[in-house]
Protein backbone atom coordinates (compact mmCIF):
# COMPACT_ATOMS: atom_id res chain seq x y z
CA UNK A 1 0.00 0.00 0.00
CA UNK A 2 2.47 2.54 1.49
CA UNK A 3 4.52 1.91 -2.27
CA UNK A 4 1.33 2.53 -4.14
CA UNK A 5 0.35 5.54 -2.49
CA UNK A 6 3.78 7.04 -3.16
CA UNK A 7 3.26 6.43 -7.15
CA UNK A 8 0.06 8.26 -6.84
CA UNK A 9 2.11 11.38 -5.04
CA UNK A 10 4.73 11.17 -7.53
CA UNK A 11 2.47 11.49 -10.44
CA UNK A 12 0.16 14.13 -8.45
CA UNK A 13 3.71 16.44 -8.08
CA UNK A 14 4.34 15.90 -11.85
CA UNK A 15 1.54 16.16 -13.31
CA UNK A 16 0.26 19.30 -15.47
CA UNK A 17 -3.38 18.23 -15.26
CA UNK A 18 -5.02 21.17 -13.84
CA UNK A 19 -5.91 20.30 -10.16
CA UNK A 20 -8.02 21.83 -7.21
CA UNK A 21 -7.16 21.53 -3.85
CA UNK A 22 -8.95 22.73 -0.40
CA UNK A 23 -7.96 22.70 2.54
CA UNK A 24 -8.64 24.01 5.97
CA UNK A 25 -6.97 25.44 9.41
CA UNK A 26 -5.89 23.96 11.80
CA UNK A 27 -7.34 20.34 9.81
CA UNK A 28 -6.89 17.26 10.68
CA UNK A 29 -5.53 14.82 7.57
CA UNK A 30 -3.89 17.48 5.98
CA UNK A 31 -1.44 19.19 8.17
CA UNK A 32 -0.21 23.36 7.57
CA UNK A 33 3.47 21.45 6.73
CA UNK A 34 1.47 19.12 4.18
CA UNK A 35 -0.48 22.42 2.78
CA UNK A 36 2.98 23.41 1.86
CA UNK A 37 4.22 20.97 0.53
CA UNK A 38 1.02 20.51 -1.85
CA UNK A 39 1.36 24.08 -2.67
CA UNK A 40 4.61 24.19 -3.91
CA UNK A 41 5.38 20.97 -5.32
CA UNK A 42 2.26 20.50 -7.70
CA UNK A 43 1.77 21.97 -10.93
CA UNK A 44 -1.14 23.83 -12.28
CA UNK A 45 -2.81 23.68 -9.08
CA UNK A 46 -5.49 25.97 -7.38
CA UNK A 47 -5.71 26.29 -3.36
CA UNK A 48 -8.63 27.77 -1.30
CA UNK A 49 -8.32 28.41 2.47
CA UNK A 50 -11.87 27.51 2.97
CA UNK A 51 -11.36 28.96 7.00
CA UNK A 52 -11.34 26.63 9.92
CA UNK A 53 -11.90 23.57 10.44
CA UNK A 54 -10.93 20.06 10.69
CA UNK A 55 -11.80 16.78 8.85
CA UNK A 56 -15.47 17.36 7.14
CA UNK A 57 -14.65 20.01 5.09
CA UNK A 58 -17.48 19.40 2.98
CA UNK A 59 -20.27 19.27 6.01
CA UNK A 60 -18.89 22.51 6.85
CA UNK A 61 -18.31 24.11 3.51
CA UNK A 62 -20.61 22.76 0.92
CA UNK A 63 -21.98 26.33 -0.64
CA UNK A 64 -18.18 27.49 -0.72
CA UNK A 65 -16.63 24.22 -2.33
CA UNK A 66 -19.60 24.51 -4.94
CA UNK A 67 -19.32 27.59 -5.98
CA UNK A 68 -15.07 27.30 -6.08
CA UNK A 69 -16.16 24.17 -7.72
CA UNK A 70 -18.05 25.66 -10.79
CA UNK A 71 -15.76 28.74 -10.99
CA UNK A 72 -12.27 26.40 -11.13
CA UNK A 73 -14.19 24.46 -14.10
CA UNK A 74 -15.04 27.57 -15.85
CA UNK A 75 -11.49 28.65 -16.32
CA UNK A 76 -10.19 25.51 -17.45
Amino acid sequence: MAKAVASWNEWLMGSTLPKLFFYVSPGVAIKEKDVKIIKEGMKNLKSINLGEGLHFIQEDYPHEIGAEISKWYGQI
